[in-house]
């Protein structure tokens, strides 16, 4: 997270190089409306501890001041299956979870699960 912050990302998605493709990097910049896309985004710094691991793909946003890593682990729910995201920060419930719905779980630290 570090190295996306030193860089000026408020995003970033990678796919890992693998026999079906080949390696993508995507970032995006604060900008107006929201984000701006960066043209061929380095990431090699960001993703080398990933490339030899079992980590095939990795997306980070900062959203409210924290650190999400979205698509992190899928989870059935009783309303099917969902996606998973750890976050690092304070998270708001109100900016993550549907209305009346619980989402957000404390793990330790500044860590926090939600399943949305």
């Amino acid at each position: 997270m570090k190295e996306v912050e030193k860089k000026g990302y408020v995003s970033i998605q990678w796919l890992g190089k693998s026999s079906l493709r080949e390696e993508s990097s995507l970032a995006w910049v604060a900008g107006e409306p929201k984000y701006k896309k960066v043209n061929n985004p380095d990431l090699s710094r960001i993703v080398k501890p990933f490339e030899d691991s079992a980590i095939h793909a990795l997306w980070l946003q900062n959203y409210g001041g924290a650190w999400l890593v979205r698509k992190a682990f899928s989870y059935k729910g009783e309303n099917g299956i969902g996606e998973g995201i750890y976050a690092f920060g304070n998270v708001n419930p109100k900016d993550v979870c549907l209305p009346n719905t619980h989402c957000v779980d404390h793990l330790f630290g500044q860590w926090y699960v939600i399943k949305n």
